[in-house]
């Protein structure tokens, strides 16, 4: 783990280094956490398949996904180093330009983005030695495209979404617009310029990451009592948020997390 400098603090939600030599496949459940991730990998591809829709297998070294991506089944095996970045969706933006807000809800290589950049960026990684000199590559890389940005996101849209993250996604959107000023409308389609997802969406998301984190941390919590805390209507409520947003029921995301991240998954 690698705390973000002051220039990056506000915008970059966690970032993480993960290097692993394996002999037999390794395979997760990846589900949206309302942040955009950038990945800079370098060594063995890894594999990645949407759940919902159901795609093919791909081969991904780095890549972007959107705060809003679909369900992904992600496999590696081999040796690969990679750095990990979550940012806050509105400050994708203003690093990697306009058009990582449109950028749907699949994977994209990072090439799409930023051409022989992103090789270069991977020749780095595999050359840098040390988990310091990683780190501060790409620290580097993130606040120089930062400071040439010509697409800054509105200090309106920043306090909603810091409002929307403070709260587990609780607040209402039409608490949120009129806290402004603005008309719902205005509201959503100006946050959803800056982010690339809407209010309502990333509200959604934040309550999903409250209660895959509960179900992680409490095995035996009923799922009744992690839908109440979690504040959803009930638990039939729940279960259909879960799965729209994460591809399975919680029950089933748990046993995956009982069962293991190794287990011969095709499915969620």
């Amino acid at each position: 783990m690698h705390p973000p400098g002051a220039v990056l603090k506000d915008a970059v939600e966690r970032c993480q280094g993960f290097s692993a030599t394996l002999r037999e496949p390794l395979r997760r459940l990846e589900v949206a956490r309302g942040r955009v991730v950038l990945v800079i990998g370098c060594g063995d591809p890894l594999l990645m398949a949407s759940c919902e829709p159901v795609r093919p297998w791909r081969r991904y070294g780095s890549f972007l996904v959107g705060a809003d991506h679909v369900p992904l089944l992600t496999e590696h095996r081999g040796t690969r180093v990679c750095i990990d970045i979550g940012l806050a969706p509105w400050a994708a933006g203003e690093i990697l330009g306009e058009g990582v807000r449109e950028i749907g809800r699949q994977p994209v290589p990072l090439e799409a983005f930023l051409g022989r950049k992103a090789e270069r960026l991977a020749e780095s990684l595999a050359q840098a030695r040390t988990w310091q000199a990683r780190f501060s590559l790409v620290e580097r890389f993130l606040a120089q495209s930062r400071k040439q940005t010509r697409h800054p996101a509105r200090g309106e849209i920043r306090w909603a979404w810091e409002m929307i993250e403070r709260t587990g996604g609780r607040i209402a959107v039409t608490a949120l617009s009129r806290r402004l000023g603005w008309s719902h409308r205005h509201f959503v389609a100006c946050f959803r310029a800056h982010t690339g997802i809407c209010p309502k969406a990333a509200a959604r998301h934040m309550r999903l990451v409250r209660a895959a984190r509960m179900l992680a941390r409490e095995p035996d919590m009923d799922l009744g009592m992690v839908a109440s805390r979690c504040e959803f209507a009930d638990q039939s409520h729940f279960t259909r948020e879960f799965h729209r947003l994460a591809g399975c029921a919680p029950g089933a995301y748990r046993r995956f997390l009982r069962i293991g991240a190794t287990s011969p998954l095709t499915r969620p």
